[in-house]
């Protein structure tokens, strides 16, 4: 009974790498508004050095240099304008207008998080959970007519 036990036991204890990756995630998530903002945040420079180097790739017969190259993805991806008058191949626009649309999907995403972090933060100030400084103070809780008595 006890190797069957022990063998029971060394089963729970393994956890596969998409558990150990989800829980990782879960647990920056729960950390509050900065944590996800920096999450997106590497996650949008892991994307755009990806398509820049797609792009350094596709355009190697215009013999442009690395920089210049992710300059123009970074510049793709936070101004949609960006496309217009474009003179690239057709490869390139489309990594460019890849680029161009993962950077909505970004602002969006962005706004979003900014956008919960500041209800999350006026929702705990209107339960009253923010820490008080004055000293010597009366505190009514619950006002009715016996106030004006009490006073």
């Amino acid at each position: 009974m006890d190797k069957k036990n022990a063998e029971k036991q060394r089963k729970q204890k393994r956890v596969s790498l998409r558990s150990r990756i989800r829980y990782a995630f879960d647990s920056i998530m729960s950390r509050g508004t900065m944590s996800k903002v920096l999450l997106l945040l590497i996650f949008s420079c892991v994307v755009i050095l990806i398509l820049a180097f797609i792009d350094y790739e596709i355009e190697k017969s215009v013999q442009k240099e690395i920089t210049q190259t992710l300059w123009d993805t970074l510049n793709h991806t936070f101004d949609p304008g960006n496309l217009y008058g474009d003179e690239r191949s057709s490869g390139s626009l489309t990594v460019m207008l890849i680029a161009t649309l993962f950077g909505m999907f970004f602002t969006a995403t962005l706004i979003s998080i900014i956008n919960n972090g500041l209800e999350n933060r006026m929702e705990q100030l209107s339960r009253g959970k923010s820490k008080v400084l004055e000293a010597e103070h009366t505190i009514l809780l619950g006002f009715s007519e016996v106030t004006y008595i009490i006073l």
